[in-house]
């Protein structure tokens, strides 16, 4: 299954979006969620889409997000990695 993030977006300062193309990013933390960077200095936390809670495709009731293919899959598909680099070693901080 694929399928597009929510629209929903939050704005954060955990995220280094300095010098990256405009894109979505692995977020560091959450397979569920994904990071977007905008015009090489804004972040915004994303979530992956809703799916109906499934032991094997969905467990979580959120899709995956898969860098590779720049879309939200399921679980089993997107293989999750997350980017504790990417977050700058601090703790979220919503703006």
């Amino acid at each position: 299954m694929t399928t597009g993030a929510t629209n929903q977006r939050t704005q954060v300062d955990f995220f280094d979006c300095t010098g990256k193309p405009d894109g979505n990013y692995v977020h560091p933390h959450d397979c569920t969620m994904f990071m977007s960077c905008v015009a090489g200095q804004y972040a915004y936390e994303r979530m992956s889409a809703d799916c109906h809670v499934d032991p094997d495709n969905c467990p979580t009731g959120r899709l995956h997000y898969d860098h590779a293919q720049n879309a939200c899959l399921w679980s089993y598909e997107a293989g999750c990695v997350t980017d504790p680099a990417g977050a700058m070693g601090v703790a979220p901080n919503y703006i």
